[in-house]
């Protein structure tokens, strides 16, 4: 992260703190990254608004999660609910296939190695379950400036990704937006900007897939949208 510096360094490491048993980062592992449900934090106590809510239940129930820098698919064909989902995202890009019969996600840090794993491993699944998906919708996931949401944070790596998803589906990717919450609610110095931010409930970006089943039904993309981000950390008293 490449907001802060050194004259907010005493707020900064009491934010940090706060947010490192909050959020699950892009370059850490998922599997250790849930929250403490029985912190004190006095903004604990803020009552989550129903969107974030149900959002979390169904990130929290999905089947099957992709990590940082995976990618992997879920087949639809059988009977049965499916959900499929990635989390945690705080700069990374989702790249995401799906159909009636099945989803491909993407889960890659913003570089060339992210970038490789793309034209690598996830066109390979690609071309593996290119049957069940090329009739199917493509999506990205992608970083942009919590006060510019027309401009991606990586200007440089963005449009390759992107890219690369175009060229391995044949498809028009739909490109989704998110900020990092922390981006919205303090400035350079690691100060606040409209009052203490609710730090236990601000949510990173993330996304899931959802099908009923039995592989005649269009899927369903779930996001962590930028409004839904940034509601997240309101204060108390906003």
């Amino acid at each position: 992260m490449k907001l802060f510096t050194a004259k907010g360094s005493a707020s900064l490491l009491a934010l940090l703190l706060s947010l490192l048993s909050t959020f699950t980062f892009c370059y850490a592992d998922l599997s250790s990254g849930d929250h403490d449900a029985n912190s004190t934090s006095i903004l604990q106590s803020r009552k989550m608004f129903p969107e974030l809510a149900e959002f979390n239940r169904k990130m929290a129930n999905a089947q099957r999660h992709i990590f940082t820098n995976e990618q992997g698919y879920m087949d639809f064909k059988s009977a049965g609910e499916k959900s499929f989902a990635t989390d945690g995202f705080d700069g990374c890009i989702g790249l995401a296939v799906a159909s009636k019969k099945g989803a491909l996600i993407g889960h890659y840090t913003m570089t060339d190695w992210g970038l490789n794993q793309l034209m690598t491993n996830f066109k390979s699944l690609y071309e593996t379950h290119k049957e069940d998906l090329q009739k199917g919708k493509a999506w990205v996931y992608v970083n942009v400036h919590a006060r510019n949401e027309e401009q991606f944070v990586e200007e440089q790596m963005a449009p390759l990704f992107i890219d690369g998803l175009r060229s391995i589906t044949g498809m028009e990717p739909q490109i989704k937006k998110y900020i990092v919450a922390v981006d919205w609610w303090y400035d350079a110095n690691a100060e606040p900007i409209y009052g203490e931010p609710d730090v236990d409930n601000m949510r990173s970006g993330g996304f899931l897939i959802e099908n009923p089943g039995g592989g005649s039904s269009n899927s369903k993309l779930i996001y962590a949208s930028i409004r839904m981000i940034k509601k997240s950390g309101e204060p108390i008293d906003l």
